[in-house]
């Protein structure tokens, strides 16, 4: 069991990160013109997991992967796409103090030409009221105001790819994102 002074110091430092990744996110949407190039989502994933994979550990979190094996392509930027799954992971993170497990899993739906990129949690879930207006502004999920600031920024990146983002949740059984983006 975690002492009170343990759980100060998370506390401590998970806001210091909050705010760099928010004020990062932030500058990233305010950007005019962005570099679009071929990337493979399977590889970006896997490179932004492994910045936060202590995390997982510390916090005994169980990672769960299932990459589509198609390796799926888009056109974006690298950058901005890592810290809308960096955002998304280290939110999931937060919602399990008490551990839990995180599943990402990756999709091509080739009917509509998109990768699905899902990211689900078993932590506290985000109450019904709150979902609907998760994306707006002053609206923060959990009472977590990085949270809010930090959607919105990965909302408005994600539009710039000509993708969307979606979420359902539930009290007490976890919340699953979904993010999908043109295939290239």
């Amino acid at each position: 069991m975690k002492t009170y002074a343990k759980l100060i110091k998370r506390i401590a430092e998970v806001s210091k990160r909050r705010k760099k990744i928010i004020t990062d996110l932030l500058t990233f949407s305010r950007q005019a013109e962005v570099k679009f190039k071929p990337l493979r989502i399977n590889r970006l994933i896997g490179q932004t997991l492994s910045l936060v994979k202590h995390q997982f550990r510390m916090e005994e979190i169980k990672l769960v992967k299932h990459y589509d094996p198609g390796h799926p392509r888009t056109l974006g930027n690298a950058q901005q796409l890592r810290q809308v799954f960096l955002n998304m992971f280290l939110n999931a993170i937060n919602a399990m103090p008490a551990g839990g497990r995180m599943t990402v899993e990756t999709e091509v739906l080739s009917e509509k030409r998109m990768v699905a990129i899902r990211i689900s949690d078993t932590g506290v879930g985000i109450p019904k009221e709150e979902v609907e207006q998760l994306f707006e502004p002053l609206v923060a999920g959990s009472g977590d105001k990085g949270m809010d600031l930090g959607l919105r920024a990965t909302r408005s990146i994600i539009a710039r790819h000509k993708g969307t983002i979606g979420v359902a949740s539930e009290e007490g059984k976890g919340t699953t994102f979904t993010v999908r983006l043109p295939v290239r």
